[in-house]
């Protein structure tokens, strides 16, 4: 008969998947996206099957370069034959766009992870409260907002950083759409921020795994698969950056190859990161199934005669057991994740090598 205390555990679980399922843990992307944009596209189009979010943040872009381009056309910042303010316009509201739809995608990866291989595995009521709470901090929209009022009045800073660098000035209707991506980047930021608190701590948690392997598991299934779509993610937006770097020329050739070094550098961390939270857990599980081993063994020594001959085969088999669990490897480090990595450093070096590929002609030439 189940304990009060085993049916309001399971009960906390069920609620924590209810919510992650109709939107419980929404973040101010997914209100603006879903709620908010996408709830205006449907009555608008008359269609009762939700709106994509990509088409949410198509929206976005669109209204974000509108108002570049109308506050560029009414400052004349279109009449020169220099394109570079049109594209520059562009370009940010191409960031902004896919910033919003990486945010997006990260964190329906982490709730799915969550809702459909983690919270059912956790064994102690401590680490699901914890989950919880952290979970509830991830969808505050009133800090999540007041992150994106704060770095949209950093945005408003660059022009004048710009200008004592020798930047010239690229038009008011840049700077604005420049500012509007920056309040549209709060969100994701806050939401990485987060993230890595939460994703760290899952080392930490105590899981009821059944496997013996706990590699084969479906937390490390679920966890894995969310590491390396998010590691994916981060590679196409450093990426995405690194064209834009590339093609308006902002560094020169020495700090352009540092930021790619430093893009890289970013992606390993998160990489090893990754690892050191799935290493966490199936070194746990392995030394919970040790543990339980090196009791049945103490016991039979105890409790039986250790000259007779059937404690002594069950000993040994115990033993056997032992030295098998023992060797298995603490990583879930496999030929596949090695090959995401190498897709995901690849990504934007070949990404910065044609972006910049004249500068890189000129200095082999010389």
């Amino acid at each position: 008969m189940k304990t009060n205390i085993d049916v309001s555990f399971v009960d906390s679980k069920n609620d924590i998947k209810r919510k992650i399922e109709t939107g419980g843990y929404s973040t101010l992307v997914d209100i603006v996206l879903d709620k908010g944009i996408g709830a205006i596209l449907q009555k608008l189009t008359r269609t009762k099957a939700n709106v994509p979010y990509w088409t949410s943040s198509l929206v976005v872009l669109c209204v974000t370069l509108l108002i570049g381009v109308v506050i560029s056309a009414l400052n004349g910042e279109f009449s020169t034959t220099n394109p570079t303010t049109i594209y520059f316009t562009v370009w940010l509201g191409g960031m902004g766009f896919l910033w919003i739809v990486c945010a997006k995608i990260s964190y329906n990866l982490l709730l799915n992870a969550l809702g459909k291989g983690v919270i059912d595995h956790i064994a102690l009521d401590a680490d699901l409260k914890d989950i919880q709470k952290k979970l509830t901090a991830l969808s505050n929209i009133k800090l999540q907002i007041l992150l994106s009022v704060f770095l949209g009045l950093i945005a408003l800073a660059w022009p004048f950083i710009w200008n004592k660098v020798g930047i010239p000035f690229i038009g008011f209707g840049p700077i604005t759409v420049l500012v509007l991506i920056w309040l549209q980047t709060g969100p994701g930021v806050y939401m990485f921020i987060l993230y890595l608190g939460l994703a760290t701590g899952l080392n930490r948690y105590q899981f009821a795994i059944q496997t013996v392997d706990a590699r084969s598991s479906e937390v490390i299934e679920y966890l894995s698969a969310m590491f390396n779509g998010i590691l994916l993610i981060g590679s196409a937006i450093l990426a995405a950056f690194t064209i834009g770097l590339a093609f308006f020329q902002f560094l020169g050739i020495q700090l352009y190859i540092v930021w790619v070094l430093g893009g890289w550098g970013i992606l390993l961390l998160l990489f090893f990161n990754n690892q050191y939270i799935l290493t966490g857990i199936i070194k746990r599980h392995k030394q919970k199934i040790l543990r339980e081993i090196q009791i049945k063994i103490h016991s039979l020594e105890t409790d039986s005669n250790i000259g007779d001959k059937e404690t002594l085969e069950s000993v040994n088999r115990l033993l056997d057991y032992y030295d098998r669990i023992e060797r298995m490897p603490n990583s879930a480090l496999q030929i596949g994740e090695i090959f995401r990595l190498i897709q995901a450093l690849l990504f934007p070096i070949i990404t910065a090598l044609l972006s910049g590929i004249k500068q890189v002609i000129e200095i082999f030439s010389k």
